[in-house]
């Protein structure tokens, strides 16, 4: 099952249909989600869902890194940039221009500079009406190489970040732009402005090149909860050639369609091996997964980019299959504080395990990680079981007397001496800032806390493994301890929130439970999960229904896109407020799939919305990644987007871009 569709915000019955689905044989997978740095909410949340995030797509796909003195700021080049085969670099004095109209330049000397301009254009009296003149990107890059520049950076003239092109329909057909251009966010436009008055920009580098396998700036990352890892992982999702109305194709972005790719590799698997449970298809596709660097060729954290970019060849060359497939260790401060997990190997037909230290099909174990350092370490041992089984055990522990909160990333590197199976495994290390214990007891769960002096209190949460329901218990200093009784057999998550004199602290735990009591079951009977498959049914019917009704409001709106953007008309320059054709509420959030067109944008067409005006009343506000008549979501999360990293193809803000085309 390909799921794309979302809300926003997370729903615990959505999330467990899927969960139950998954439990009956099925293998879901889910859209992240196109909110960047918003989040992501149901059903991509759901633990046992394979969430995917999106990708850059193809070797043509451009990034920018620019650095002034030692910061660094995002950009990104804008569609016709002039660029010096595979990688350009950069140097040189800065200088700002206004708006780098023909009047701003006129005089000026800007041989082997670099031009820093605001979108947009003056603000003129037409009429006495105020308005703004339109100056397209194309103009202020033929206006400032014209005068010796070698770069040009335009700055927002709204929050957030943009997509800009310098090939459109009112070019002049002899035109072809000759210097690198790229867009940066006007928070960081108006910081580098003002180190420009200041008189402290020392260096200036602007480097432009192709790397196709980074996640795109509006797919959703996590965390989705502290006790799994959300994205699973990314596929590409970023200028992809699909089917579309009327027997023809388009160029669409979105999460949308990179989770095809990854429901098509998953087909591939079961194809190959059809007694693959769910658990075991996912883990194929996440462990096998190719990690991936940042544009500074640093890992992306797991929120990010999960174990990485599908590889489908890597999955279907697995020799043996790992469960679970990610590892979550929580430890307690104090000296030679450890926990152990383990993993089990499944050896897939006709492959066999070989027990002996030198066998041909012997299995490695590796630790990528940088915890030893910080008084963290990682041990492994491997344990053949038989010839088609494997555990290996891992036991993570620290000397540090204290905790502070600290997260550590790394991967369990698994591998056979003789063949071409390559597992990698992500993990995750959380050191307590206290100490939280639980353990099974004759069906119950029993809870204490060694907080540190001057706490007063702790919300503990304890999440049942089947019902994903939760009970909350109250700790003080003078009642340390509780018991809660246990139901269902798995791993129960422990979630405690400790106030102190200093603030809140969190600390984290789970525990496995084998034996339960003969309480009241308080989870639905495993048998088809109607009730679930009904809530699915009628989410989707609301997307349908919403659709259809936007369709027929707005069926012109794909004769009226003409952009690349990231608010789907800003190829080519300002937003004029006076001739939008994308209007939307204030604070409405757009993350559609972008459909690229490459046609001029219309200045005299308004419109409420690109697919739709949409005010969902329900508490489901939902939003339909498809790309073609998609409904807005408002802002996720009601949080306002990180100024520098992670920018949707809203503007960044959460906000409608409204930009004529200019």
């Amino acid at each position: 099952m390909n799921i794309s569709i979302g809300m926003d915000r997370v729903n615990e019955d959505i999330d467990n249909a899927v969960n139950n689905l998954v439990r009956k044989g099925v293998v879901v997978v889910v859209a992240a989600g196109n909110s960047g740095q918003n989040g992501m909410g149901s059903p991509a949340t759901a633990k046992d869902a394979i969430t995917v995030g999106a990708t850059l797509s193809t070797p043509s796909s451009m990034i920018a890194t620019l650095k002034i003195n030692d910061a660094k700021f995002e950009a990104i080049p804008m569609l016709g940039s002039a660029i010096d085969g595979d990688e350009s670099i950069i140097r040189g004095e800065l200088v700002y221009t206004n708006f780098a109209t023909a009047r701003d330049v006129n005089g000026l000397d800007l041989k082997g500079k670099i031009v820093l301009a605001e979108r947009g254009g003056p603000v003129q009296i037409v009429n006495g009406v105020e308005r703004r003149e339109v100056v397209y990107f194309s103009d202020k890059e033929r206006n400032v190489s014209s005068k010796g520049a070698i770069a040009l950076i335009v700055y927002n003239n709204e929050p957030g970040l943009f997509y800009g092109t310098l090939i459109h329909d009112n070019n002049s057909s002899d035109y072809r732009p000759s210097i690198p251009v790229v867009s940066i966010s006007r928070e960081d436009g108006l910081r580098i402005k003002e180190m420009l008055d200041k008189g402290v920009v020392s260096s200036i580098e602007l480097r432009i090149f192709s790397k196709p396998d980074l996640v795109a700036s509006f797919s959703s990352k996590g965390p989705a909860s502290p006790f799994y890892i959300k994205p699973d992982l990314v596929a590409p999702g970023a200028g992809i050639n699909s089917t579309s109305l009327n027997g023809s194709y388009a160029m669409n972005t979105g999460t949308s369609f990179a989770a095809p790719h990854v429901s098509a590799a998953a087909a591939l698997l079961l194809q190959k091996h059809p007694d693959l449970r769910p658990e075991e298809v996912a883990s194929l596709l996440i462990t096998t997964a190719e990690p991936i660097t940042d544009i500074y060729d640093e890992p992306y954290p797991l929120d990010s980019a999960g174990s990485g970019r599908l590889a489908v060849d890597k999955a279907l060359s697995a020799e043996f299959v790992a469960l679970p497939h990610t590892l979550m260790f929580y430890l307690n401060p104090g000296e030679d504080a450890k926990v152990s997990k383990s993993i089990t190997l499944r050896a897939l037909e006709p492959y066999r395990f070989d027990d002996s230290s030198n066998g041909s099909n012997s299995i490695l174990v590796q630790w990528q990680g940088k915890v030893d350092d910080d008084g963290v370490d990682v041990d492994t041992e491997v344990q053949i079981v038989s010839e088609r089984n494997a555990i290996i055990h891992v036991t993570v522990s620290t000397l540090k007397a204290s905790g502070d909160g600290s997260r550590y990333e790394g991967r369990l590197i698994v591998r056979s001496s003789n063949g071409p199976t390559i597992l990698s495994i992500p993990m995750s290390i959380y050191i307590n800032p206290v100490s939280i214990h639980a353990k099974n007891s004759d069906g119950m769960l029993l809870l204490s806390l060694d907080g540190r002096e001057g706490w007063k209190s702790a919300r503990v949460k304890v999440t049942d493994p089947v019902s994903m329901k939760s009970r909350l218990v109250t700790l003080t200093p003078d009642s340390r301890s509780a018991g809660i009784p246990v139901i269902n057999k798995g791993e129960y998550w422990i979630d405690a929130s400790v106030i102190t004199d200093s603030g809140m602290l969190k600390a984290l735990s789970t525990v496995e439970v084998n034996s339960v009591g003969n309480g009241v079951v308080l989870v639905e009977s495993q048998s088809l999960p109607i009730r679930e498959i009904f809530i699915l049914m009628g989410f989707v019917g609301m997307v349908v229904v919403i659709a259809l009704v936007l369709s027929r409001r707005h069926g012109h709106d794909d004769a009226i896109d003409g952009s690349y953007a990231i608010s789907n008309d800003t190829r080519y320059g300002s937003s004029d407020a006076d001739n939008p054709i994308v209007h939307a509420k204030e604070g409405q959030d757009v993350h559609k799939d972008i459909e690229y067109e490459l046609e001029s944008p219309s200045t005299d067409t308004k419109m409420d919305g690109v697919g739709g005006d949409v005010n969902v009343g329900s508490m489901e506000r939902i939003a339909n990644h498809e790309g073609v008549d998609d409904v807005e979501m408002d802002k996720m999360r009601g949080g306002k987007k990180d100024d520098r990293e992670g920018k949707d193809y809203d503007g960044g803000d959460g906000k409608v871009d409204s930009s004529t085309g200019n």
